[in-house]
Formats: structure tokens, C-alpha cells, sequence
């Protein structure tokens, strides 16, 4: 018999298996086939101009850390050397060399400048470390760069099968841009993060149950996830708008602008960003936050701020951070639910290999009966979950949760996986009141240093559901595609 072609072999392999094990064998197949020495820049292009002296050699600027990291994939991030606190943190976070002398018929010679450090253990967020970011000087103090992610998947998630959504190909973007002008001792900043997503068609099922879940499927085309303005000296930084949550510390790279490949606790109980004003004491090896907030992400309808605090130990190798919101409700007066969060998280870094974690204990349901409020639809986003439930009057339904993972990565490969377990109270509601259990597997190869294969997985335990509608999915999602950073 003649021999088959890769080709056939595969094709007939694919046909063989289930969406999900084919596609997870496509990229196993695909990643040597890929594999190659990184590109180096297109000839001809122009590299990015060197920023002025004047912001490199900025004293006693804010030095990086691992709290500064960012949740999204388009930073590789650096932390700045424990025995060079003082130097600029352009320097450690632009990795760029300092312009030659302004001086005419001079030979340029670069300023010496030290080497960033890099947190080999810690997480890039994806970028690969020879990859730096585009800058523009725009006078001797003063630069404007931008980073970003465009981003092709197919995603499969059986746990909204009811929907009729469950199955799609998407695309989608980040920007990131950064505007920062040094004054003396002071940096001023002002920086956003924009998603750029496809939304969903029309497509989604209608009937009297959808219809309350059809919020969840609402996509903005264009999106604000973080814009804010940012005044900082030495240890100390002042942040006013919309920006990450200083609550814990989850710095796992995420492949979803619509960041579902994250734990439970960070999806569904803690979040992802706050709207309000922002303080850090950052001395050497301690970081303290303190934040007042709106009640919800983005801006509030009613008079009510919260608070968000975090007190962190940050080593060489391990981190320590207990952490608190205290709000007394989201949206107007009628529709506020508690969300009273307290916690600790961890990291250990040996190797290749990082250990993290976090713990929490909550607080959440409605403050009243949102059953008497007379237009279900009006409650907006649903809880997949269960969440949102009437426990009694002024009486909070409690949670506790963890989730525990481990990390490794090593040139061009990543893979991150994690377990999260959360024990809501027992009210008498099945839906609610079901353990919630979850794994989230994910990896990524950079094929170059701009371009990037990835994939993740989460698995989760059945559940009861709301109502027999809704009740059709099986507990897994998936997504597999491509992205290039820039």
C-alpha cells in the first residue's frame, strides 16, 4: 500500500476525533513545523528612536516590580535590581540605550547604562524579551509609546451551549498607549488600554429565559478597560480612573479579552479593574495599596465609593499580600448586592517554575428581594453562576474559595495551569448553593518574537442550573489561535 501523505494522515485523524481533542492534535502537529531561529527586523525598516537622556537618566523614579504587572498579554514585564533602586525605570521597563551627545561633529558614543533585570521566573505576559516596544520622544522630557496584541481564535464553550453561541471564530485587538513626561524628580503619565473586539451576531436563541441572559452576550465593538492619569515620586504614586485592581495578585498571562481564561475567584468574585482613586507606598521589598472606588467597574449610578486595599511582602524569590473590598452595593438603591471581599495571595519562584495562589472569603446576593423589583431584565449582566440570589433583607450570603497553580516557562514556551474550588453558604438554592470546581490548562510558543501560537482549556464540575432552558451544556470550553504583539 502506498503511503499515506501527512497530509491524508492528518485529515483522517481530525475526522476521527471530537472538536475539541482535534483541535488541541492540530497544534501539537503544528508547533515543530513552526519552529524556527526568531526573525530579526524586515530589512529596511527603521528601528524606534532612543529616548532622551534627560527620561532615562531620571533619579529616583517609581522602580518596577512584580506588582506592576499588568493582566493582559502585551507587557513583558521588568523588575528593577535591588542594588539599583535609584535607576530610571525606563531604563528597566523600555530596555532602550540613551541618545549620543547632542553635541555637532561629536563621535556618538552611547551613555552607559545598566542592564535591566529581568524576572526570569515571573511571568513575560507573553512577550518575548527581545521584543521592544515602539517610542517616540517627543522633546527632552517627554515620550509617547504604544504596544498591542491582534488576536485570531476559535472558540468552543459548551457551558453556554443553551445559548447558541457556544461555537465561533472571532478576532479581536489590544492598544495600549503611554504618554509619560519627567519634571525634575516627578513623572507624569497618562495611560489606556483599549479593546478592540468583534461582537456577537444575531444569531443568539429568543425566548422569555435567553432574553434574561441576552445582556451577557452584548459586546462592545470598542472598549476602555484601563485610562487613567498617574503622578509618581520615588516610592510613591497617586492614579486617577479607571485602571486594574490592586486586589491580590494574579499575573498569569490571558489569551481572552473577554477573560474568561482566568480562576473563578478572579472572573466571578474578586474582578479585574476599579474606577476611582488610586495610592501606593512602595518601599524596598514592601508595597501598600489603598484605593476608593465606585461600587462597580465602571462608572457608578448612585453616591456609594468602596474601598480597596492590599499590604504586600515582595522577595526575590516569593511574594506575600493580604487584601480587602469593602462596598455596600452596585447600582441604584434597589438593585444593590454586597461585595465585601477579603483575602491573602502567594507566589514562589524556583527555576523555570512559579507556585501561586489566592484565598478569599466574600460576601455577595442582593441587599433586597430583586424579585419585587418588577423588571427582571433591568438586573443586566447574569450570574452564570447563581450569585445574584435573595438570601433576606440586608443579610449577605457568604463564600470561601482558593486556587492554587503552577507555571513554567523556558525560551519561546509557556504552560499555566490551576485549580479553583469555591463553597458557597447553604441557602436552599440548588443553583447557588453547588460547589463550584475548576481547572484552567493554557500554553503559548512564540513562533517568532512578535507572533505567538496559543491555547487554554477550562473543565468544571455539572451544576445545577436556573431553569431546564438553560440547563443543555456540558462543563468545558476551549479556545485555540494565533496572535502577533507588537
Amino acid at each position: 500500500m502506498a503511503r499515506r501523505s501527512l497530509k491524508q494522515s492528518l485529515f483522517l485523524a481530525i475526522s476521527s476525533m471530537n472538536s475539541f481533542r482535534a483541535s488541541l492534535l492540530v497544534i501539537l502537529l503544528a508547533l515543530p513545523c513552526f519552529a524556527q531561529e526568531p526573525a530579526g527586523p524586515p530589512p529596511g525598516s527603521n528601528p524606534p528612536r532612543k529616548l532622551p537622556e534627560s527620561v532615562l537618566n531620571a533619579p529616583d523614579l517609581l522602580h518596577i516590580t512584580q506588582e506592576d504587572r499588568f493582566i493582559q498579554t502585551i507587557r513583558w514585564n521588568f523588575v528593577a535590581d535591588p542594588q539599583q533602586k535609584s535607576s530610571s525605570p525606563f531604563q528597566q521597563a523600555q530596555n532602550l540605550e540613551s541618545l549620543p551627545p547632542a553635541v555637532p561633529d561629536q563621535p556618538s558614543v552611547p551613555a552607559e547604562q545598566p542592564t535591566p533585570s529581568l524576572d526570569a521566573t515571573a511571568t513575560p505576559n507573553n512577550r518575548p524579551p527581545e521584543l521592544k516596544v515602539i517610542a517616540f520622544p517627543i522633546d527632552e522630557s517627554t515620550f509617547f509609546q504604544i504596544e498591542g496584541v491582534m488576536r485570531g481564535y476559535f472558540r468552543d464553550d459548551q457551558r453556554i451551549l443553551w445559548s447558541g453561541l457556544e461555537q465561533t471564530f472571532g478576532a479581536e485587538g489590544i492598544l495600549r498607549p503611554l504618554l509619560m513626561s519627567v519634571q525634575g524628580q516627578w513623572a507624569i503619565s497618562a495611560e489606556g488600554e483599549f479593546y478592540l473586539n468583534e461582537p456577537y451576531g444575531s444569531s443568539i436563541l429568543s425566548d422569555s429565559t435567553r432574553n434574561l441572559y441576552k445582556a451577557n452576550f452584548d459586546v462592545q465593538t470598542f472598549e476602555i478597560f484601563q485610562l487613567y492619569a498617574q503622578l509618581q515620586r520615588g516610592d510613591f504614586l497617586i492614579r486617577l480612573g479607571r485602571s486594574r485592581t490592586p486586589f491580590g495578585q494574579y499575573d498569569s498571562p490571558m489569551f481572552s479579552n473577554a477573560l474568561i481564561d482566568a480562576p473563578f475567584l478572579r472572573t466571578n468574585v474578586i474582578g479585574f479593574v476599579n474606577t476611582g482613586l488610586f495610592f501606593r507606598y512602595q518601599p524596598q521589598g514592601w508595597s501598600v495599596d489603598v484605593a476608593v472606588v465606585n461600587d462597580q467597574a465602571d462608572l457608578a449610578t448612585n453616591s456609594s465609593k468602596g474601598l480597596v486595599s492590599r499590604l504586600g511582602i515582595d522577595r526575590p524569590n516569593w511574594t506575600f499580600g493580604a487584601s480587602a473590598t469593602i462596598r455596600d452595593g452596585v447600582s441604584s438603591d434597589q438593585q444593590k448586592q454586597f461585595n465585601n471581599v477579603f483575602g491573602f495571595d502567594g507566589s514562589a519562584h524556583f527555576g523555570q517554575f512559579t507556585a501561586y495562589g489566592e484565598a478569599t472569603y466574600d460576601q455577595h446576593g442582593f441587599v433586597h428581594n430583586f424579585a419585587m423589583l418588577g423588571d427582571p431584565l433591568g438586573l443586566g449582566v447574569r450570574d452564570l453562576y447563581g450569585r445574584d440570589v435573595f438570601k433576606g433583607d440586608n443579610q449577605p450570603i457568604w463564600g470561601l474559595g482558593f486556587y492554587t497553580g503552577l507555571r513554567y516557562r523556558k525560551d519561546r514556551l509557556m504552560i499555566d495551569g490551576c485549580y479553583c474550588f469555591y463553597y458557597p453558604e447553604q441557602i436552599g438554592i440548588p443553583y447557588h448553593d453547588a460547589p463550584i470546581h475548576q481547572g484552567v490548562l493554557k500554553a503559548a510558543y512564540s513562533i517568532t518574537p512578535h507572533f505567538q501560537i496559543f491555547s487554554f482549556g477550562i473543565v468544571e464540575n455539572y451544576r445545577p442550573k436556573e431553569n431546564s432552558t438553560i440547563q443543555k451544556y456540558n462543563p468545558y470550553a476551549f479556545q485555540n489561535g494565533l496572535q502577533l504583539v507588537f
